[in-house]
């Protein structure tokens, strides 16, 4: 319990940090999943999400701000996964982009 505690007294934003790095190697390892068909990269995976989730968790009950927490971390995590799919040589249309963009508007609205 005093664990929890701990943890709980960093700032908001190393757990946004931990859990965006947390959800970065998830994507990593699922595209290497796709091309490589390991089951290692799948139990990465799966231990990862149980890790972001808890991580999750944590920020949560440390903030006191579900709706505006919830809906930065979604757009955050959106463009990690975007940044993690060009790295893959994976495209985007001009309409996708065009939401790319306004994910970036909300970001700085809310921050």
């Amino acid at each position: 319990m005093r664990l929890f505690h701990y943890l709980s007294q960093l700032s908001i934003y190393y757990w946004f940090l931990f859990s965006l790095i947390n959800v970065a190697a998830s994507d990593i390892f699922s595209k290497n999943f796709a091309i490589k068909q390991n089951i290692w990269w799948y139990f990465a995976i799966v231990g990862i999400g149980v890790l972001s989730s808890i991580i999750w968790g944590v920020i949560m009950l440390s903030s006191n701000q579900l709706i505006r927490m919830s809906f930065l971390w979604t757009m955050l995590a959106c463009l990690v996964s975007v940044g993690i799919g060009l790295v893959f040589k994976e495209t985007l249309t001009i309409t996708q982009w065009f939401g790319v963009v306004l994910a970036l508007i909300s970001i700085g609205l809310l921050a």
